[in-house]
């Protein structure tokens, strides 16, 4: 699952980096790949691609939709860190009363 989720960060991360090139065009359709992956990601090098693409999103977005994706992926992280079995994203969109647009 890590080399897929790293694969799936590095095209985030690149089509990202392209589209701060272009001047017109949204990016919500990277939003849904942009999450599962970094909801997956363990390593630092995946975590940075993962805030990049969440950061290079928003500039380009600027949704609160976004933003709030990337709160549920670093509650992720927090809860996976502290050695918490089974985390599930869509209990925390519960927990905060969140409802993420994923297209």
């Amino acid at each position: 699952m890590q080399k897929h989720a790293h694969l799936a960060l590095q095209a985030c991360s690149n089509v990202v980096q392209l589209a701060e090139q272009c001047y017109d065009g949204p990016m919500s359709a990277l939003l849904w790949p942009l999450f599962v992956s970094s909801c997956e990601a363990m390593t630092e090098e995946d975590r940075e691609l993962a805030m990049n693409g969440f950061c290079g999103t928003e500039r380009r977005q600027g949704m609160t939709n976004i933003m709030r994706a990337w709160e549920v992926v670093q509650e992720v992280w927090r809860r996976v860190d502290l050695g918490e079995e089974d985390v599930n994203w869509r209990g925390i969109c519960e927990e905060r009363n969140f409802s993420i647009v994923f297209g």
